[in-house]
């Protein structure tokens, strides 16, 4: 699968005590976006299309979730739940 991301525009509310502070954690997870979240969601897309060759294009894509942050959580783990 040939996947891109033509813009990614995330909007962030944290909610509770947070440490990293929120500017730091804000900045880990725009980080995060292009670094493993971005190739995670081809991987997951690879799997789920395999062998599909049509062509699909996504003008505009707004998915909501919730992210249970804790510290000592990995980029990886972050990138998974997310």
């Amino acid at each position: 699968m040939n996947g891109r991301i033509g813009h990614l525009h995330t909007n962030y509310r944290l909610l509770g005590q947070s440490n990293p502070p929120p500017v730091d954690l804000r900045e880990r997870l725009d980080r995060l976006a292009i670094a493993e979240v971005a190739p995670t969601v081809a991987n997951a897309l690879s799997h789920v299309f395999a062998g599909d060759e049509t062509v699909y294009v996504l003008r505009q894509v707004t998915a909501p979730l919730w992210l249970n942050y804790h510290e000592g959580q990995t980029e990886k783990e972050l990138a998974q739940e997310w």
